[in-house]
């Protein structure tokens, strides 16, 4: 590199030198003659391998133009300009981006700021002598509070024609999350029964989970094979109202003990069941629930559940105050979940992520669990924890889906992975139902 640098260098002096003297300048009129011949020739040469291209502008180093996006939404952002996070990139590759963080002030108009910050780019790349540029905002909500903003836009040729890939592909996504909450599906049986305020008794093995986001079908298991339940979920995923449909189908049952642990004190499930602990009591109901399944006879009728709300939480607290505690309550649920089945001693465990560190190493009992639910957006080590290498079998749904609250996935051993839809109900209504 160092011999290459010394011989460009070399070459621009020597044809400096030979103008001069051929056309009997002086040595700065001689280098401005090389230069302006630099400039066209290098010109010239990047038009001609990128003929869509305007390398001349580097729209991404544009400082006034970040500057001017960062101001022109602050009268809508709760974060202030110096705290908010911003990033600058080409969207696959080709769309130049720039992503904001925002967290919406109340009564915004959306619509007014994607104008403000849609006038800000064209107004900006007009400076630059850039005609008829394509600027777009999208705006993704990507927590509770918190949305993204992102400002693309197309200059050349090939950016516009990514552009209209891209929305083209943002519009069908947005058709396909309407069309999931067009029809929410309704469990009649349920919502009868809440209406006379007693559970109806259907003593068969089958649970109902939910619907199927495409067909509207039940999602049924088979209680006595399908036993061992995980789900996961974030904050307003919708876990409550699930675990608590799952509940009330296994009451319908009739012929079951139901231990709860709240360890968060959520109240989620308070007074369903008389087995019931939160916080610092949990582990003796976990260990109570233990012990009936050490004398429960293989075959027996009767089911013996234990659903563990925040189970990471637990077990992450519990680690922090009695390791050798938790060891110990880890290696009793892996007991359970290996050989539970038939002795009809199931285990629930519901939480926000989900890892094989919860159970002890190298037993696999996180494998045990036969019917894996993940609600909302899962983050990408629980999605592979729970559906490792499993995808939709309608590959251009999945690839639009997006769940919301009550929605998601669910893998039961044996069946293709699933979108699944928890029925419309009132959380309220549905546990005072259980509590009766």
């Amino acid at each position: 590199m160092f011999y290459i640098i010394v011989s460009c260098i070399s070459i621009y002096f020597f044809a400096v030198l030979a103008v001069k003297y051929s056309k009997s300048v002086s040595l700065d009129e001689a280098q401005k003659i090389i230069d302006d011949f630099l400039k066209n020739y290098i010109k010239e040469f990047v038009q001609y391998l990128f003929p869509n291209s305007q390398a001349s502008q580097n729209w991404l180093a544009d400082g006034t133009l970040i500057r001017n996006l960062l101001m022109g939404q602050e009268n809508f952002n709760l974060l202030p300009p110096d705290l908010t996070k911003y990033r600058i990139f080409y969207h696959n590759g080709v769309i130049p981006c720039v992503s904001i963080q925002f967290i919406p002030k109340n009564g915004i108009s959306v619509d007014t700021l994607k104008t403000i910050l849609c006038n800000i780019v064209t107004e900006r790349l007009i400076y630059f002598n850039v005609t008829n540029p394509f600027v777009y905002i999208h705006v993704q909500s990507t927590s509770d509070t918190e949305q993204t903003l992102s400002v693309l836009y197309a200059v050349t040729d090939l950016q516009k024609t990514e552009m209209q890939k891209l929305l083209s592909g943002l519009n069908q996504r947005a058709c396909q999350s309407a069309s999931q909450i067009a029809t929410l599906p309704v469990d009649k049986k349920l919502i009868a029964d809440i209406a006379k305020e007693n559970i109806s008794y259907a003593p068969d093995n089958t649970v109902q989970v939910g619907f199927d986001m495409q067909t509207r079908v039940p999602i049924n298991i088979d209680i006595n094979r399908t036993g061992m339940i995980a789900v996961v979920g974030g904050t307003g995923s919708g876990k409550s109202v699930a675990v608590l449909y799952l509940l009330y189908n296994v009451k319908k049952m009739g012929n079951s003990e139901i231990f709860l642990v709240d360890f968060k004190r959520s109240g989620d499930f308070a007074g369903i069941s008389q087995n019931y602990a939160e916080a610092e009591e949990s582990t003796t109901l976990i260990e109570e629930f233990y012990d009936i399944f050490q004398d429960v006879q293989e075959g027996s009728e009767k089911i013996h559940l234990l659903l563990i709300d925040e189970y990471a939480g637990y077990i992450t607290w519990l680690m922090q105050n009695d390791k050798k505690k938790a060891e110990e309550i880890k290696g009793k649920i892996s007991t359970i979940l290996m050989m539970g089945r038939s002795r009809r001693c199931f285990v629930w465990c519901v939480q926000q992520r989900i890892s094989a560190s919860l159970f002890p190493s190298g037993i696999g009992a996180i494998d045990n669990f036969q019917v894996c639910i993940g609600l909302g957006r899962l983050s990408p080590d629980s999605r592979k924890s729970l559906f490792a290498g499993e995808h939709l079998q309608d590959e251009d749904f999945e690839a639009g889906y997006n769940p919301g609250t009550g929605q998601g996935l669910i893998l039961v051993d044996g069946q293709p992975l699933q979108a699944l839809q928890i029925p419309f109900v009132n959380k309220k209504s549905l546990h005072d139902l259980l509590s009766s």
